[in-house]
């Protein structure tokens, strides 16, 4: 999840970028870590208060959800705070939050697309890890239940081995998918 939000923070203008979960809590946590100057201890103090901004805004999003559930409108997605030392956007990830800081004079507008970029690169590490055989290395069983046709979806060390099956099933060809 690192990896996915770190081009996010490097963005010029974010001062903080953040996957939270549901509930508030900070998951990962990325703040501009460009230091010297006069700001440094003002990104000091944004990352130390990275707890408390997770929270209310989970807070807030939670408020959000809330108030338009009655209405029957689909929950937002993409949320914007202007304040007048900046703003605070907020998109929906499934099961999380993610939360960007930027400084005062940028346009939120302009951090979406980077937004949703980082949210797909979420979404594909989440779906690479859950394509990920169960079972470890090769040649080990599977604690997956046969099912009702075991032969069928047996995996097989070679070609002779399936057609060894096949015989014993009465088939002249090894099963395989039809129409395709």
């Amino acid at each position: 999840m690192k990896a996915a939000i770190a081009p996010l923070s490097a963005i010029p203008g974010v001062s903080l970028a953040m996957l939270v979960s549901e509930d508030g809590v900070p998951i990962v946590v990325r703040g501009d870590a460009r230091p010297g100057g006069p700001s440094d201890r003002m990104q000091e103090t944004r990352i130390e208060d990275a707890d408390a901004l997770a929270a209310l805004a989970a807070g807030w999003i939670s408020d959000l959800h809330r108030a338009a559930a009655p209405i029957s409108w689909s929950a937002p997605r993409y949320l914007v705070l202007r304040a007048a030392r900046g703003s605070l956007l907020a998109m929906q990830v499934p099961r999380a939050l993610l939360i960007v800081v930027i400084g005062p004079g940028m346009r939120p507008a302009d951090y979406r697309l980077s937004m949703e970029a980082a949210v797909a690169r979420m979404e594909r590490g989440l779906r690479a890890n859950a394509q990920r055989p169960i079972a470890g290395a090769a040649g080990e069983s599977s604690s997956e239940p046969a099912g009702i046709f075991p032969d069928r979806n047996a995996v097989f060390e070679s070609e002779a081995a399936r057609n060894d099956v096949a015989k014993k099933n009465g088939l002249t060809e090894p099963y395989r998918p039809i129409g395709e």
